[in-house]
């Protein structure tokens, strides 16, 4: 009860140190709450969200809480009043946010707004009023608009008067406002629909059509409430509107402005394009027009002019890509001169990383990452890059940290802008984005007191974008070589005690193929989104079949036992964007593994892991599973818990604290379990009962956001810990009932800090 009341009063002494004024000047009043109330109420089934839109036009906003309780921006802009002094100019800008003082003269600006707001979505003749009352907490007030919608108009008539054949026939289908005859007015169907008149013509060779060609007349009728809409396409000043056609295209792979000017190219013609260089040419002619969707002779499609720009910039080897069109009136025709300024041939960067915990440390990451662009001049891109870090675990006590892993990491990729192919299968370079990387790495892991992992992988993989919205990934053909080194005789030991432990640490070999796919439903749009990502990871049985005909019995490869799976997983995320910059993330992940043949249990580098800073917050890497089991991490002793199966959600809420620092409330769920193991049930996965597995985790966030990059500081508490047998897993209780902030084991088994780069997902 002493340690509830300890709580109590140092909240007290905050809060009473943290006063806020709320009488800046005598008769001012802050906003504590703004509030929309329509009367008479909308019909039933009209759109009764636009109540939100409206309330986020009231002016001002009142000012934001941490936490939903206190002001702490405006507490900081109050307290940072002295502006001769340049700290509190810096703090007043970056962290403080001004008082929402009520002003009858701004009230009144947001109710016009709301006014027009909703005359833009068809209540022609809707008025809104505000009115100012006291609210309980003095010195401030609340703020209610009084919204009379009157009656709504709908979409009537619709059509199109256009004198030019042409442009009628390309305008003839698809109409948005078509789509929304009968519907609620709304000013936006008209803006869409000039945008896509406008964009056909662009995309039909109408290279000087503009939005402000298009006009609409609107004819209502206030007996059936029907607006009719007249659509016209306004002549250009002199002539008429013409489509235009591409007669040259010109690519000058090394542009510089001052030596284009002085002309003197050498030029090379090829399947039409113009490559205009000096010296050497440093690229190969296809690997230039793979990504060059203009075509000499054709319509100028603006669609075309703006994958082109896409697809140079995407080759990463080129720091500026721009396309002018040089018009020809009497012609009709274009000339387009595609200017590329490459990026550095060879660039080296490093970086450093950093994670923590309550009682863990891992300590330095450090990596370096070299690129080197158009080594074979097929505008090709090789990246080199070499990482290593430690892990230094606390002692018993808390305090001496000991040295606990030792990792380094190898990678090699280069990528080709082209997929290519053995088998001499014609394909459209230009369509799908595609590239061939051949990648290779190696890593060094060493856990000290037990063993060295050396693990070799090269993959050849293509990949491709179908669309905005769905990327694919295909490796045919991935080798992995797994060998296990220094064990010590307490490992080899704890390997005698479990095979199935054993079994996934031998030295293997694992070759097979992988498809994965990305689905973005949204991309770099401001509303609501999902994102999935799932793939399937199959190795071992095309070998196995061909040993099973040639040479029955033989189950090794190069010396080596070769592993057969099927490893499937599935990533789901959903962005909910709120008012004022808030998100609602949510994640879902799920995979499973299962041994075929030959092999009894997955190879450990493919077995599934849960916890640490991007995973299950209040748990450390690897802590958790499989099953009711767990480590309890009071020493440093081995903790690689792995499984066939994971099953993982996440929910995160996001709010602004400032313009850099933004805060989170997160809770994680999940667990990671075996498919077999009849001498410990507690490690398999059981459909009827897995939810007392799961394991759950709470905690808030701090991240400050520097645009290029964000670091992250999240504060994890155990809710639930399955392998806890005192009242029965959920740790939340003790956290109140022993709550001990000072107290290294307290710490130990109630929080965990975790420091990161980048949001966690």
């Amino acid at each position: 009860m002493i340690r509830y009341f300890t709580i109590i009063a140092i909240l007290a002494i905050i809060a009473g140190g943290c006063r806020v004024s709320r009488h800046p000047e005598e008769g001012q009043h802050l906003v504590l709450k703004n509030s929309v109330v329509v009367d008479p109420p909308w019909p039933e089934g009209e759109n009764r969200a636009l109540r939100s839109k409206l309330e986020s036009l009231a002016e001002p906003v009142p000012n934001s809480r941490l936490l939903f309780l206190f002001p702490f921006r405006l507490w900081v802009y109050q307290q940072a009043a002295d502006t001769s002094k340049k700290v509190n100019r810096w703090l007043r800008a970056r962290i403080g946010e001004p008082p929402a003082l009520f002003d009858s003269a701004a009230a009144r600006h947001a109710a016009a707004n709301m006014e027009l707001f909703l005359f833009n979505k068809g209540y022609l003749h809707a008025r809104a009023a505000f009115e100012a009352e006291p609210a309980v907490r003095p010195g401030y007030v609340r703020v209610r608009y009084r919204i009379n919608p009157d009656g709504l108009y709908r979409f009537g008539a619709l059509h199109y008067e256009i004198a030019d054949s042409a442009i009628r026939a390309l305008l003839g289908n698809d109409s948005t406002l078509e789509a929304a005859a009968s519907a609620p007015f709304d000013m936006e169907k008209l803006v869409d629909e000039r945008q896509r008149i406008t964009q056909t013509l662009l995309d039909n060779g109408y290279f000087n059509f503009s939005r402000q060609f298009v006009v609409f007349e609107l004819d209502t009728s206030a007996a059936s409430h029907r607006i009719d809409v007249y659509v016209k396409i306004l002549p250009p000043r002199e002539g008429s509107h013409r489509p235009w056609h591409l007669r040259h295209i010109y690519i000058i792979p090394d542009y510089v402005e001052s030596l284009h000017q002085a002309g003197d190219y050498d030029t090379l013609v090829f399947k039409g394009y113009h490559i205009l260089y000096r010296g050497e040419l440093k690229y190969n002619p296809q690997a230039l027009i793979n990504g060059v969707f203009l075509e000499p002779g054709a319509l100028y499609r603006q669609r075309d002019y703006r994958q082109t720009i896409q697809r140079l910039t995407s080759l990463s080897i080129f720091r500026f890509v721009n396309v002018d069109m040089e018009k020809d009136p009497e012609r009709q025709e274009l000339d387009a001169v595609i200017k590329l300024i490459p990026a550095k041939l060879r660039s080296l960067n490093f970086n450093v990383n950093a994670t923590s915990s309550s009682y863990y440390f891992l300590g330095s990451e450090v990596g370096m990452n070299y690129i080197s662009n158009n080594l074979f001049h097929f505008t090709d891109q090789f990246r080199l890059g070499a990482n290593g870090g430690v892990e230094t675990l606390s002692d018993s006590g808390g305090g001496l940290l000991l040295l606990n892993t030792v990792e380094f990491n190898l990678s090699g990729d280069l990528y080709f802008p082209t997929l290519l192919n053995p088998f001499g299968i014609k394909i459209d370079h230009r369509a799908f984005n595609p590239k061939t990387v051949l990648s290779a790495r190696y890593n060094y892991f060493r856990r000290l007191n037990f063993y060295t992992l050396n693990a070799s992988n090269f993959s050849y993989r293509y990949e491709w974008t179908q669309n905005e919205h769905l990327f694919h990934q295909f490796s045919p053909l991935e080798i992995s070589v797994l060998s296990v080194e220094d064990t010590t005789r307490a490992f080899n030991e704890r390997l005698e005690n479990n095979p199935i432990l054993k079994l996934s640490f031998q030295d293997q070999l694992i070759v097979g193929s992988k498809y994965g796919i990305t689905y973005n439903s949204a991309p770099g749009a401001g509303h609501d989104f999902w994102y999935l990502r799932a793939s399937i990871d199959v190795a071992g049985n095309l070998i196995n079949g061909a040993f099973s005909l040639l040479s029955a019995g033989r189950n090794t490869l190069l010396g080596r036992p070769f592993s057969q799976y099927v490893r499937p997983d599935i990533e789901w995320k959903y962005y909910h964007f709120m008012s004022g910059e808030r998100q609602l993330v949510s994640r879902f992940i799920a995979g499973v593994g299962v041994p075929l043949g030959q092999s009894e249990v997955l190879p450990y580098v493919k077995q599934f892991v849960i916890g640490g800073s991007n995973s299950i917050r209040a748990f450390r890497i690897r802590e958790l599973g499989p099953g009711s089991t767990g480590s309890s991490g009071t020493s440093a002793g081995f903790n690689d818990r792995t499984g066939d199966m994971k099953l993982e959600g996440n929910v995160e809420y996001r709010f602004p604290l400032t313009d850099v620092f933004k805060g989170a409330v997160f809770v994680d769920a999940g667990n990671v379990w075996l498919l077999k193991d009849e001498e410990n049930p507690d490690k398999v996965f059981d459909p009827v009962s897995f939810y007392k597995d799961i394991a759950i985790g709470t905690g808030a966030g701090l991240r400050m956001d520097f645009s290029f990059f964000i670091i992250r500081l999240d504060l994890g508490i155990p809710v639930r810990v399955p392998f806890d047998p005192a009242d029965n897993g959920w740790r939340i209780r003790s956290f109140f009932r022993d709550f001990a902030p000072l107290d290294y084991d307290w710490r130990r088994d109630h929080l965990r800090l975790n420091l990161a780069i980048g949001y966690p997902f």
